[in-house]
């Protein structure tokens, strides 16, 4: 059912199939500005920018660093306790509006039900290091938070996590690396 969708997805020509080898061996499905305009229409207006798109150049980096944010949403589906996944794109949206309770747009706000308690946490995925002038932005950014108690840092590599460790030390919310 789920073929047949996408296939008539892309007959229309709201998904386009593409292929970025640097990214993915597999096609990728990318909504067209057709099948954005259908979304905002029925209400869904996160979407009006895609975040691999720097004016019309492609960037590889957004693109595995979405696919990898992917990885990790279908890990915390697996596991069954997912209960909601606000992606990056509506988090910014919500701070275009003036409408987001959150101090900056995370690369996700998770919320997981575990024994009947919701747990709500911002994530990031830090692929690359920052520069410690962007880490000093996203400290004060952390710190101006009143919504969510934790925030959570997954990276690939023990070496990225002591880094960020030292640029967020002494933040004053708590973050879990």
């Amino acid at each position: 059912a789920f073929n047949w969708r996408l296939r008539r997805l892309v007959k229309y020509g709201l998904v386009s199939k593409e292929t970025f080898s640097h990214a993915s061996p597999e096609p990728l499905y990318v909504i067209t500005d057709s099948g954005n305009l259908c979304l905002e229409s029925h209400g869904d207006f996160y979407l009006s920018e895609s975040p691999f798109l720097n004016g019309k150049r492609l960037e590889g980096v957004s693109i595995c660093h979405c696919l990898q944010l992917n990885s990790i949403q279908l890990a915390f589906l697996r596991t069954k306790h997912l209960n909601q996944w606000i992606p990056e794109a509506r988090l910014l949206a919500l701070m275009r509006l003036g409408t987001s309770p959150y101090a900056k747009a995370y690369d996700a706000v998770v919320e997981l039900l575990l024994e009947s308690r919701l747990i709500r946490f911002g994530l990031e995925y830090e692929h690359t290091l920052k520069s410690a002038r962007r880490y000093a932005e996203i400290r004060e950014a952390l710190e101006a938070e009143r919504t969510l108690e934790c925030i959570l840092y997954l990276t690939p590599s023990r070496e990225l996590i002591t880094a960020l460790a030292r640029h967020l030390r002494g933040c004053r919310r708590r973050i879990v690396f």
